[in-house]
């Protein structure tokens, strides 16, 4: 898209000149052109007041460049066509360009306007003018090198209409053009030109009665507003409903400004030279494009902040390391004062499964132990089941059986063979006890 857009309106003797800049999204008046101011008239036109102002200003790229002429330079067709895509339509248009022109072709440099409402039939406004009426203008903007920059060529009327539909003007509508006994009919929709008509006025007519029966028989509503503009100088009524190019002059102070409208929105540029017709159609790039960027955009504004995000959770996870060891430090002796307990613990557990667990054989022996008197040994112990076996030697014998027989944990207590006596005085003898069930447990 450009980012500048000069409109230049040439008549026979006054030349006008407009100049926008795009900037955060409107459209705004330049201050100047190189050496030239932005907004101008001269009064002197045609082709050499032309070649003298381009030759001014510097050519630039990203700059669009409109000439709006008088309408008495071109002829207009108007007329519709089946539902078709644009494309169809405009081939249709230059496969039947004899029927629309009543000038040889190879005579003529033409253009089609195409737009269309929704799915409806689409409207063609066919322009074209004899190649030499256009040739001095082009050959002037070739030679001071704005050739590429040419977007428009077309009838004042074209960029007039396209004024009003970008002030907010109600549409359909038309405006009456009048210069002299030259009058010009065009009427306009939001989405393009419907038709442009010319005639001459009688002596004693009414231009706008004339404009009203031509309404009726071209639009299927012939109570549209009809507008009229007399050239510079003269009022609009009512004015702009909205100045979308504002703080610019209006039209009746410089009608460039008009010209300069066409650039500006979605209409179908309009280029009467020897450049095929282009049509806009849907550019996926414009959409796509500016999605990725959005998206390079939208992730590297997230990576931004996912990155700050980390560090603040790295310094705060170093910060809880450190509080962390210094906890770890001050619990340390409380750490080894758990581990001695638990030491503690264990061995008084064990000690306490000891003697819930003992076997019967060491709680016999300890009430053995208890019972016998002083002096008294055991050579041989055998334990079998539930009985003990043992070969006692003691001072005597029968005071270790009545000794053994008054506990409660031997259920009987037997002297087995002999009594042998040995000469200090001891004797020697083997006894067998039984021990009851239940002695495992005291």
């Amino acid at each position: 898209m450009a980012r500048e857009i000069i409109g230049v309106y040439v008549e026979e003797e006054k030349l006008f000149t407009a100049a926008f800049t795009r900037r955060l999204g409107r459209w705004r008046p330049l201050g100047s052109l190189g050496d030239e101011e932005a907004f101008a008239s001269f009064h002197v036109g045609g082709p050499p007041a032309l070649k003298h102002w381009l030759e001014r200003v510097p050519s630039r790229r990203n700059r669009e460049l409109f000439v709006g002429l008088p309408r008495s330079l071109f002829f207009c067709r108007d007329f519709t066509l089946p539902p078709l895509p644009l494309e169809d339509a405009l081939a249709s248009v230059e496969n039947s360009l004899p029927l629309y022109s009543h000038l040889p072709v190879e005579d003529v440099y033409f253009d089609v306007h195409l737009w269309r409402k929704g799915r409806g039939p689409v409207h063609v406004l066919f322009v074209y003018a004899p190649r030499r009426v256009l040739d001095p203008y082009l050959e002037v903007i070739g030679q001071s090198g704005h050739e590429r920059s040419l977007a428009g060529l077309f009838p004042f009327s074209f960029g007039l209409a396209r004024w009003f539909v970008l002030q907010g003007y109600p549409v359909p509508a038309a405006v009456l053009e009048q210069r002299g006994k030259h009058c010009e009919l065009a009427a306009f929709e939001s989405r393009g030109m419907v038709f442009s008509a010319v005639w001459t006025s009688e002596p004693g007519s009414d231009p706008a009665d004339v404009a009203q029966t031509l309404l009726a028989s071209r639009l299927s509503d012939p109570s549209v507003p009809l507008f009229r503009w007399d050239g510079v100088g003269s009022s609009l009524d009512p004015a702009p409903p909205r100045n979308r190019l504002a703080p610019a002059p209006g039209i009746a102070e410089n009608p460039a400004v008009a010209v300069a409208s066409v650039g500006v929105g979605d209409w179908q540029r309009l280029k009467v030279d020897p450049s095929p017709t282009r049509i806009k159609t849907f550019q996926p790039g414009k959409i796509i494009i500016p999605l990725i960027l959005c998206g390079f955009l939208a992730a590297g504004s997230w990576t931004w902040h996912a990155d700050r995000r980390i560090e603040a959770m790295r310094r705060d996870a170093q910060e809880l390391t450190l509080r962390i060891q210094e906890i770890k430090k001050r619990l340390e002796p409380i750490r080894r004062n758990e581990e001695e307990l638990a030491r503690v613990r264990k061995a008084v557990e064990d000690v306490n499964a000891y003697h819930r667990d003992r076997h019967p054989l060491y709680t016999a022996l300890n009430e053995a132990a208890r019972l016998l008197p002083a002096g008294t040994w055991f050579p041989s112990v055998q334990y079998e089941g539930d009985a003990l076996n043992l070969r006692c030697r003691a001072p005597d014998a029968l005071k270790v059986i009545e000794g053994l027989r008054a506990s409660e944990l031997f259920e009987e207590v037997k002297l087995q063979g002999s009594v042998s006596r040995f000469a200090e005085g001891s004797e020697q003898f083997n006894l067998t006890i039984r021990l009851r069930s239940h002695a495992g447990t005291q």
